[in-house]
């Protein structure tokens, strides 16, 4: 057992569960984390508590300081600084530089990903580097973005240059007025001041007028996934196509591994497009994250982050290969691979659908899934919100998140099972229940979360 120490920064949002929960299966007491004190239970139960460092990973000095401290006072080092969560590439990266960590992603390298979009657009245009055309505005030059908007014949989406998961992006449809542009470019900046994450809290990307303006790319949208060890040595663990909910607002409600609609050679092609990106960006040391859309033959970065993406997509990677993804991942930055560790048991492919209620408030009674679908070829999992929990929505997005659906399978290909779980979720049934009690249980609970957050803000 190698004696290596690992510092992981910040647990992020539920859907990193699963690589931590990975990582410390493969390393044990070895793992150590740097987060805020609202780590949910099951995060925290994961951990040793005296591997816990509770500080401001969204603050890279506050991180390094209280890192350091620890250090100090329990006379250990960390060889490795990485994290799973894409609001903390940047502070992760600061804390290894400033450690001397052996091997990290720089900072440098850090700002030019999805961390900040902007510099990832300029960085790729001075290489020429094939990508949808952009201009970057704020809410003192609008006029400039709608002259954008009208000069592009198709239809353009507008983001946040500092964001995640989405939030404050809108895809404009043709043929709106000056004053319809405006509106929803004012409904994109009212979307960040949401706190649907607590990264949100934290960093507050509101006080961060900037967007970028970008004309839509259609086609199929994928992900290019795996991890960079020294200079342009990639290794590839495996690529997945999106399904997206219709615009204006574009979420991801489904994903395949491998892709359904694309074939090997174009498949190929974005792998070597990522490639492409990554060398011109100078990742190294780290997880990559690139999506795309794929549209008449061309490949078009949408954004790329330094990590690894997130649980879903990533146990899916897991679940179809051979070997343990984990135990590679930290190969990257020198720790000695175990050759032995394998997964027993892997699938051909993998087909994931999310369900999201789309009401303002409710509270979940009951999920149905018939039990009479699963047969000896297709594997059957699911994860969704406990019964008689309380959820309010996410106004003008997706909803609030109900149910995540996998099929799994060692025959069928990825088309085969797309089919199948369509079928499946047309026979779900959910029932919800919304009035006047569970509203004033939703506003409840919204002020007892603020309450919360003051109280023990304090302590940072």
């Amino acid at each position: 057992m190698s004696e290596t120490n690992i510092l992981l920064v910040n647990w992020g949002t539920g859907s990193v569960y699963y690589a931590l929960k990975k990582s410390i299966d493969l390393k044990k007491d070895k793992i150590f984390l740097a987060t805020t004190p609202f780590l949910p239970q099951e995060i925290k139960n994961l951990f040793a508590p005296e591997n816990l460092i509770y500080t401001n990973p969204y603050d890279s000095q506050k991180l390094i300081e209280d890192v350091v401290d620890f250090i100090n006072n329990r006379k250990i080092n960390f060889e490795i600084v990485t994290t799973f969560f894409e609001m903390n590439v940047y502070q992760a990266s600061v804390l290894a530089d400033f450690l001397k960590c052996p091997r990290f992603l720089s900072p440098e390298s850090a700002l030019k990903t999805s961390v900040n979009k902007l510099l990832t657009r300029l960085a790729l245009k001075e290489k020429q580097i094939i990508q949808p055309r952009f201009e970057l505005f704020d809410e003192n030059d609008l006029s400039k973005a709608f002259a954008f908007y009208q000069k592009i014949k198709k239809p353009v989406v507008i983001k946040p240059v500092h964001s995640g998961h989405g939030y404050g992006t809108r895809f404009v449809e043709k043929n709106l007025s000056f004053r319809d542009f405006k509106n929803l470019y004012q409904k994109a900046r009212n979307d960040l001041t949401r706190s649907y994450d607590e990264w949100m809290t934290w960093e507050k990307p509101f006080l961060n007028s900037r967007f970028l303006i970008e004309e839509f790319i259609g086609g199929t949208m994928v992900s290019c996934d795996g991890f960079v060890r020294g200079k342009d040595h990639l290794e590839f663990i495996g690529t997945t196509e999106f399904g997206l909910s219709k615009p204006p607002f574009l979420n991801q409600i489904s994903h395949f591994t491998p892709p359904v609609n694309l074939n090997k050679k174009q498949v190929q092609q974005c792998q070597d497009y990522t490639r492409q990106i990554i060398s011109v960006l100078g990742l190294q040391y780290c997880g990559f994250h690139c999506e795309m859309k794929y549209e008449k033959n061309q490949p078009y970065l949408v954004e790329i982050s330094g990590r690894l993406p997130g649980g879903t997509v990533l146990q899916a990677y897991q679940e179809t290969s051979s070997d343990n993804i984990f135990d590679k991942f930290f190969a990257v930055f020198g720790e000695k691979k175990k050759e032995e560790v394998k997964n027993p048991v892997f699938f051909k492919s993998e087909a994931t659908r999310f369900f999201f209620s789309h009401q303002k408030f409710g509270q979940l009674k009951n999920i149905k899934i018939p039990e009479a679908f699963k047969n000896k070829n297709v594997e059957i999992s699911s994860n969704h919100l406990k019964e008689k929990e309380i959820f309010g929505s996410l106004k003008e997005t997706r909803g609030a998140w109900l149910l995540t659906l996998t099929l799994r399978s060692k025959k069928l290909n990825s088309v085969q099972l797309q089919k199948k779980i369509e079928i499946l979720a047309g026979k779900i049934k959910m029932e919800i229940d919304s009035g006047l009690l569970v509203l004033l249980k939703v506003i409840f609970r919204k002020f007892i979360r603020k309450l919360s957050f003051r109280k023990n803000s304090v302590k940072i």
